[in-house]
């Protein structure tokens, strides 16, 4: 769905990259599905999200993916993404932080 603004003036200012809000690593579940690793369950700002993927296939760095889930034709679709590069990396570096410190 696509949502137009009526009055766009105040819209079509330059964007910038929002500052983002306190990342806050809520739990963390081991996992150990094929390359998922862990499950992280973090809180931005006022937002909760469950079902973000630690994943790291045999000799690669571990990633964090946001939450996903799986149409009935077997299609992965993003239930939350984010339009910042900061503050996706931001939450990145926050759940393999605390997923380091949860290792042996």
């Amino acid at each position: 769905m696509n949502i137009i603004a009526r009055n766009s003036q105040q819209f079509n200012q330059q964007p910038t990259e929002p500052r983002h809000s306190r990342i806050e690593v809520l739990e963390i579940r081991p996992a150990n599905q094929g390359s998922v690793r862990a499950y992280a369950r973090i809180k931005v700002g006022a937002f909760a999200i469950s079902g973000c993927k630690i994943i790291q296939q045999d000799g690669q760095r571990a990633w964090v993916k946001l939450p996903d889930q799986q149409s009935k034709d077997g299609r992965w679709f993003p239930i939350v993404t984010c339009s910042s590069p900061t503050l996706e990396n931001a939450i990145s570096e926050a759940v393999l932080t605390a997923w380091q410190e949860l290792r042996p």
